[in-house]
């Protein structure tokens, strides 16, 4: 036999084949498959010819008997079959959300409200779903991982522009100084960077995005922040902040529970670039989405934290800091 042919069986004549086997006469398998003992012989003999070998010795009144050959084909028409019918069961239980992968890459900062909103819920209710989470703090790795398909979905400050990628949903949220309740600053409700620039700051590096935009926001005031701490964890930058007289800038959303417990005060910037960030659900343009994808991308637009409230939500009244 061709090999190259294999590929290529005939599946019609490979049932007539099955049907014949199974039977031991055309005219019996004919009646199986609803048609006439005429076609499935010429079909018999087409896959004979494909195949380069005798399939059936026909015996006048003992029917067709099959040949070495046709046990051979028998095996790979049942697993075929087989292969079959396990990827039309897969297909079914990936339309019905019962398997399938889904793989985020999102900060550190997003990571526990995605588990407290959203995560423990639906993975009980799909608990065959299988949910990737990779902690990615630089925006242009995670649209680079969203773009090459190492994640379904990203969470980036700000929409990088780029064709390939669409954004789902956004919500604004501006950055804030975020210093500790003694530091000098505490009784401020905006502060400058001429102001900020006393202080010692820790920041991400140079390659994140964020960063990238502080800069920006350093020329436009004609004014050198002070970075002592360069570091891509949320954790250290505010650890930094809430000791003597460090800060840092980040959401106050990021430093929500912080906030909340008083450990840091969270400080308007006078600056509209710093003002104007936005957090972004992103994905690649033109993925196609699986249910259980499309599914959990609706609930992170219309439940998660972060896209669903504002950022007043995330700190308290001016008089908790009295």
């Amino acid at each position: 036999m061709n090999s190259s042919l294999s590929s290529e069986i005939n599946q019609r004549r490979i049932r007539c084949f099955y049907a014949v086997y199974s039977t031991g006469s055309a005219c019996a398998a004919a009646d199986s498959l609803s048609t006439s003992a005429a076609v499935v012989t010429r079909h018999i003999q087409l896959l004979e010819k494909e195949l380069g070998t005798l399939l059936f010795e026909r015996r006048h009144r003992n029917g067709m008997k099959p040949t070495e050959a046709a046990k051979i084909v028998l095996e790979y028409y049942r697993a075929s079959r087989a292969q079959q019918d396990h990827m039309e069961v897969c297909l079914d239980e990936l339309r019905s959300m019962k398997r399938g992968t889904i793989r985020f890459a999102l900060p550190a900062a997003y990571i526990d409200t995605l588990m407290e909103d959203m995560f423990t819920d639906f993975c009980h209710e799909h608990p065959n779903l299988n949910i990737v989470v990779e902690e990615i703090n630089n925006s242009s790795q995670i649209v680079t991982s969203v773009l090459e398909d190492s994640a379904d979905v990203g969470i980036i400050f700000n929409n990088i522009p780029n064709p390939d990628i669409l954004c789902y949903t956004n919500r604004l949220l501006p950055m804030r100084a975020l210093v500790s309740r003694s530091h000098p600053l505490a009784h401020e409700q905006k502060v400058s960077f001429e102001e900020l620039s006393r202080y010692p700051l820790a920041l991400p590096p140079n390659s994140f995005n964020f960063r990238k935009l502080l800069q920006s926001a350093e020329r436009l005031e004609k004014i050198q922040l002070k970075t002592i701490l360069t570091t891509n964890s949320c954790c250290a930058q505010k650890k930094f902040a809430s000791v003597k007289n460090g800060a840092t800038i980040m959401t106050a959303f990021a430093a929500r529970q912080e906030i909340r417990e008083g450990q840091l005060i969270a400080l308007e910037i006078d600056n509209p670039l710093l003002t104007s960030v936005e957090a972004s659900l992103v994905v690649r343009r033109g993925k196609i989405f699986s249910p259980a994808l499309k599914k959990l991308l609706g609930l992170l637009k219309n439940k998660l934290l972060i896209f669903t409230h504002n950022e007043q939500d995330f700190l308290p009244s001016a008089c908790t800091y009295g």
